[in-house]
């Protein structure tokens, strides 16, 4: 252009406007560079010295003041009401490609004082070329709505299909594969097998609270951390055990999909997610505490004898070295004052687990009862595999009905419902199959956990003694039903056992003699 076209009669500043639709596309691409080398040679033909470069990283539609950039540009139109500024863009869409939002901008910045200059269009005030604006304004909103469109149909495509398509969890990568024919899942590794670990851990109940998963993954340096304290936010935490991907399906009902086997390598089964919301929904609780500490593993399980809460545990300072102890806090307790060594306390609790160990004769009883349990769990899985396969068959033959009642129904209402009851079939579906396939599938118990149970019922002492500090405490907690009592003047009270150690205890209990053949009365002559 001639530099005539836009000869200032007073001293005019520029400011250039760079837009680009993504930060993507500010790392891989030239836009912004491009954009701005072509609106400086403008600037410069027109003699018109640059003051600002502003740019934006965001989409062209929707609220312009939503976008940094745009909002900067006032901000400083306002701010500088004396100066004469041109506002240079390399092409309308970089303004707006949103038509109501792109008018709007166009007389803010028009009330503001500012002249406006798009090196891809010359603007004209008649009634003319502000219809062709218009025209050019819409066409952007139209280009950006069917992209918008070809892209959701894309996504909602590859989600039917198994296809993750948004952005990933944490445990998961995106990688390119020619099979999928895109970006696919994979495990994320340390993260996935700290993921996999901390959610099977929640289902067993190993980990009892979400508070007790956010300290695992807290115990990992690796995991990302979002806390500015540096842990890991309780939001994080919700998000993790309720992630239906974790379990390798997926569902998106904004899209109407319904819960679909993923493509995608599962870190958890099915059951076990199911098994998790069972536990979140019913809102469980443990004793557990967040400051479990493995210099005092029975922190917590320990109760003291007058005021039955648990003891706590610190070192204490001696004139050469500390000491630990556990004690009663309570200001109301009668033995708060008392400190009890936590080398006493832990092996006086070895003796409770030496005389609570069961006999011989008691362990073979339970073997056989183990065996027979067995046997009849094998009954009951059987029978539930075929109903798990009739549920399916019912399921599909409801399917069918709905899919025709929709074909044949007029009332718009009447359609929504059906569509509602179909997609509720379908959420029910991937449970129902998987539950099947592990039902028949199921193998006869080979022994192997029948002896694992064994050998922990039958020397749970030789197991805490020699356990590390976690498992010390997993004894514990298996073995007693609540907390045990301890009194520093007379040790351990009468333990509440837990339901194994409760019935191998009432096997013992009478020394099991037979009822004469005669019965229990006195023989008269």
């Amino acid at each position: 252009m001639s530099k005539s076209e836009l000869t200032p009669i007073v001293e005019l500043k520029a400011i250039i406007y760079c837009r680009v639709s993504s930060k993507k596309q500010t790392i891989d691409g030239s836009g912004l560079e491009s954009q701005e080398l072509r609106c400086r040679e403008y600037a410069d033909t027109a003699g018109i010295a640059v003051e600002k470069v502003i740019t934006d990283n965001t989409s062209g539609g929707g609220d312009y003041m939503n976008r940094p950039g745009i909002k900067a540009i006032l901000k400083h139109l306002k701010a500088n009401k004396d100066c004469n500024y041109v506002v240079i863009f390399d092409d309308l869409k970089r303004l707006s490609r949103d038509t109501h939002s792109y008018i709007e901008l166009r007389h803010i910045l028009a009330a503001s004082g500012a002249i406006v200059r798009c090196l891809n269009f010359k603007f004209e005030d008649t009634p003319e070329g502000v219809f062709v604006e218009t025209i050019i304004a819409a066409q952007g909103q139209l280009e950006r709505e069917q992209n918008g469109r070809q892209t959701s149909q894309k996504m909602r495509a590859r989600l039917k299909h198994g296809y993750w398509a948004f952005k990933t969890p944490i445990g998961y990568k995106y990688v390119n594969s020619k099979q999928g024919g895109g970006k696919v899942l994979v495990r994320d590794e340390p993260f996935a097998s700290i993921i996999e670990k901390a959610l099977k851990g929640f289902s067993t109940g190993r980990l009892k609270t979400p508070a007790d998963v956010r300290n695992y993954l807290d115990s990992h340096p690796s995991f990302p951390k979002n806390k500015e304290t540096g842990g890991v936010r309780f939001e994080t935490v919700e998000r993790l055990l309720r992630n239906v991907l974790y379990a390798g399906h997926l569902q998106y009902p904004k899209w109407n999909i319904a819960l679909t086997k993923a493509t995608h390598p599962a870190l958890i089964s099915l059951e076990e997610y199911q098994r998790i919301q069972d536990i979140l929904d019913k809102k469980k609780k443990g004793f557990t505490r967040r400051d479990e500490n493995p210099e005092f593993p029975l922190r917590g399980i320990i109760a003291c004898d007058g005021c039955g809460k648990p003891l706590t545990a610190a070192w204490s300072k001696g004139k050469s070295k500390s000491y630990p102890y556990y004690r009663c806090q309570r200001h109301t307790c009668t033995e708060r004052t008392k400190s009890i060594p936590r080398d006493a306390l832990e092996e006086d609790l070895c003796q409770v687990l030496e005389n609570i160990t069961p006999s011989s004769d008691a362990i073979k009883i339970a073997r056989a009862m183990m065996v027979d349990a067995v046997k009849v769990q094998k009954s009951e899985l059987e029978d539930a595999a075929k109903a798990a396969k009739k549920k399916l068959k019912d399921i599909d033959l409801q399917k069918d009905a709905l899919i025709d009642r929709i074909a044949n129904a007029s009332n718009v209402t009447l359609i929504e419902a059906y569509e509602r009851r179909l997609l509720e079939l379908e959420g029910q579906r991937p449970f129902l199959a998987e539950k099947s396939k592990v039902l028949t599938t199921a193998k006869e118990d080979d022994g192997q956990d029948i002896e694992l149970a064994l050998d922990f019922l039958s020397s749970p002492c030789k197991i805490y003694k020699n356990g590390s500090p976690e498992a010390r405490r997993m004894v514990a907690k298996l073995v007693f039903s609540e907390p045990v009592r301890y009194s520093p003047a007379e040790g351990y009270r009468t333990p509440k056992l837990s339901l194994p150690f409760r019935a191998l205890d009432g096997m013992m209990a009478q020394n099991g003699k037979m009822v004469p053949p005669h019965g229990l009365e006195p023989r008269t002559h």
